[in-house]
């Protein structure tokens, strides 16, 4: 289906409809015809993961005739890019919290260790991963 290759407007202008088309459209469908767009919307904008109260506003525009505001009003998106800077974001926000994390648990085996009087052990363990990793496990940490 046609609507399927919509990923932003670049690729809506592509299609070249009339000036009046979607104002036309919008202002001489039947009540059912419009209930099938708003429909095929919802579904195209669920796809996209928008939240269930966009997804109505949308459609209720559909349903309100308002079709041709939609469009004057839509911006630019670059779904592949706003994909790749989402995963970008995630990955940053993964590797801080995964640091956070290795910090708070070395902290705590240097005090288990430092408390226990095995200095020999902890300073092993700032140069030795696979010894650190045992005392991990041993520590229960």
């Amino acid at each position: 289906m046609l609507i399927n290759r919509l990923q932003d407007t670049a690729t809506f202008r592509e299609l070249k409809l009339p000036e009046d088309y979607i104002k036309n459209l919008s202002e001489n469908s039947t009540d059912e015809l419009l209930e099938i767009i708003a429909r095929v919307t919802a579904s195209m904008l669920r796809h996209l993961n928008l939240p269930e109260d966009e997804v109505a506003e949308f459609t209720g525009q559909v349903k309100e005739r308002k079709m041709a505001e939609l469009f004057e009003n839509f911006k630019d998106v670059d779904i592949p890019a706003l994909r790749k800077k989402a995963r970008a974001e995630g990955h940053a926000e993964g590797l801080a919290e995964g640091h956070t994390e290795g910090e708070a648990r070395f902290a705590k085996l240097a005090q288990a260790l430092l408390n226990a009087g095995r200095l020999e052990d902890f300073t092993k363990s700032l140069t030795d991963i696979k010894y650190r990793q045992e005392l991990y496990m041993q520590n229960n940490i």
